[in-house]
């Protein structure tokens, strides 16, 4: 992976064939501003501290993103116009390139607990003073600035703790184009071919419910005709049961009569001469 530095002039050249980078933004790009105020929580201070620092800035505070982190009782505000992540965004879809991360220059020096880290920069110094606070300026304005004790060299950059500050952020936007967009084609198919089943689907319910209402309309001609006698069609299936059992009711009853039994022992169409009834029937 390969660290690529950004400055006024722009991305650095990539070394062919490295496809993921961490970009370092040049110092000159960017102020840190620190800020004490024990009574304000974060989320209050992502709102008012561009707002109290805004006298400070050279742009106006729309054109600018503000990455705010706190130790302690101290935030410290990181200023940096919001064109030049576009830019290392736009460059990198230009190049192909995977961007893992953007990060201050000075977030590559090592953080050492209550000591200022620094490294030699021409007739610069490059500095970095706790967890989220840093930059680069003159040698002598350096040295002037801080107690030797205070400070501590390092032998060159390193990575440590760099990954502290991430500039880079994706909007939905930009996850959607990078995670989805390749698969946009496949996902168009397995959308049509639902919303196709989903058409066809509907269309078979509406015919089959026209085939069920044609089967209804029959069966209730039917009905009214086995059933003349019913003038109000309410619910096919029970009242078709009701007729049954009244039907099943007349035949048991019909068994039990006494002309049926008495014709029912007619035998060769003979005349009945006489009836013997002792619980059960006798005809002769």
């Amino acid at each position: 992976m390969n660290i690529v530095n950004y400055t006024k002039d722009g991305l650095d050249t990539v070394a062919a064939g490295s496809k993921k980078v961490m970009v370092k933004i040049d110092n000159s790009l960017f102020s840190i501003h620190t800020i004490v105020n024990k009574n304000l929580n974060p989320f209050q201070a992502k709102k008012s501290i561009p707002l109290n620092i805004e006298q400070d800035l050279l742009d106006d505070i729309e054109d600018l993103d503000f990455f705010i982190k706190k130790t302690n009782d101290v935030f410290n505000a990181i200023v940096i116009n919001k064109n030049i992540l576009i830019d290392i965004k736009d460059i990198a879809k230009d190049r192909d390139l995977e961007v893992i991360g953007v990060y201050l220059s000075f977030m590559f020096l090592p953080y050492v607990v209550d000591k200022i880290s620094y490294i030699k920069s021409n007739d610069n110094i490059i500095f970095r003073d706790g967890n989220f606070c840093g930059g680069e300026v003159a040698s002598d304005l350096f040295f002037v600035k801080f107690d030797e004790d205070e400070i501590i060299e390092s032998p060159s950059e390193v990575s440590i703790d760099y990954y502290k500050i991430n500039l880079l952020e994706y909007s939905i936007a930009d996850i959607l184009e990078k995670f989805v967009k390749p698969y946009i084609v496949v996902f168009s198919i397995f959308l049509l071919a639902f919303l196709l089943n989903i058409a066809i689907t509907i269309w078979q319910n509406t015919q089959n419910e026209v085939k069920l209402n044609i089967i209804k309309s029959n069966n209730k001609i039917l009905f009214t005709k086995m059933f003349p006698d019913i003038t109000a069609v309410v619910d096919i299936k029970v009242q078709t049961s009701q007729q049954m059992q009244n039907l099943e009711l007349q035949k048991t009853n019909s068994k039990d009569d006494f002309l049926s039994a008495i014709i029912s022992k007619k035998i060769d169409n003979k005349q009945v001469n006489s009836i013997i009834f002792d619980k059960t029937i006798e005809v002769k």
